[in-house]
């Protein structure tokens, strides 16, 4: 008597697939980094090997912005500027913030959490963004412009 294979599910025939495609893959992948850089090495002259050394020598790695800004620079307190209804509009203010070079602070209303705290219960908003008073007005400025994209 013949011995029987045992039967594979469609979920294990999709994970034993996936798997073998992975390996087969991941060779394709080794395969076209290794000719790339034979390509590249095959089009660079050794005349310019130099050039590029005196010049990734000479790079440096640029400063962050936000370490050359004082987080209180005149010890004003910080002031409200945008109003946020959910934790992630706060977050999306906050980066367009950030990424203009002005320091932020969210400061989310206490409440009772609603939906893993995505929402604060019987609050208008979630919280505030809130800004050192010198940076209100660029603050304020950054966030009509990224409201009117």
């Amino acid at each position: 008597m013949e011995s029987q294979q045992p039967l594979e599910t469609p979920l294990q025939a999709a994970v034993r697939e996936e798997a073998e495609g992975g390996e087969k893959r991941a060779e394709q992948e080794a395969d076209a980094a290794i000719s790339d850089i034979s390509d590249y090495m095959a089009a660079t002259s050794p005349d310019e090997l130099a050039e590029a050394e005196a010049q990734l020598e000479a790079w440096e790695i640029p400063a962050d912005p936000m370490e050359e800004i004082e987080f209180v620079p005149d010890g004003k307190p910080f002031v409200p500027v945008f109003s946020a209804r959910t934790e992630a509009e706060a977050q999306i203010i906050a980066g367009v913030l950030h990424g203009a070079g002005i320091p932020t602070s969210i400061e989310n209303h206490a409440g009772t959490p609603a939906y893993g705290g995505a929402f604060i219960a019987g609050a208008l908003n979630w919280g505030e963004i809130l800004v050192p008073e010198a940076f209100a007005d660029a603050a304020r400025a950054e966030i009509a412009a990224a409201s009117s994209e």
